[in-house]
């Protein structure tokens, strides 16, 4: 593995795991694989990461789970939006939001409007059946 590509790099786990599974490796084989095959930028974080975790938890699925959110967190850092990053989207967001608190629904707002709406859609129920009763109790017109 040699490019830091969130999408090439779930695309080698995935590829990775298969030829393990057809060769039958044990989980211990797996890992130790793996491992070996890193490089660059990757093994360098494996080798950073591991110092910091506690021996025995080491273990084929918790490669791929840190793995997989290693470059997870990257492509999530990295989505963007017309020419901008989603983080840069977000901080701008936050930014101008102390300017329009109105604007953001707040939990009472939310619940005020929701009780308004019941109440319209009752009121609207209501008019139906008394419409509906209306026509029903009103006198047919013979035809001539």
């Amino acid at each position: 593995m040699v490019e830091d590509d969130p999408e090439k790099a779930e695309f080698w786990l995935e590829n990775t795991t298969r030829v393990f599974n057809e060769l039958t490796c044990s989980p211990n084989d797996c890992l130790k694989c793996a491992i070996s095959l890193l490089k660059d930028e990757a093994y360098q974080w494996w080798n950073t990461f591991i110092v910091v975790v506690l021996k025995d938890r080491v273990s084929w699925d918790f490669f791929q789970t840190e793995f997989r959110k290693k470059y997870k967190r990257k492509e999530f850092l990295e989505l963007k939006q017309g020419h901008r990053a989603i983080v840069e989207h977000e901080s701008e967001f936050f930014q101008l939001s102390k300017y329009t608190k109105e604007c953001i629904p707040s939990k009472t707002k939310v619940e005020d409007l929701n009780k308004s709406k019941k109440k319209v859609d009752s009121d609207v129920q209501e008019s139906s059946k008394r419409q509906l009763v209306k026509s029903f109790s009103s006198p047919s017109k013979k035809i001539k």
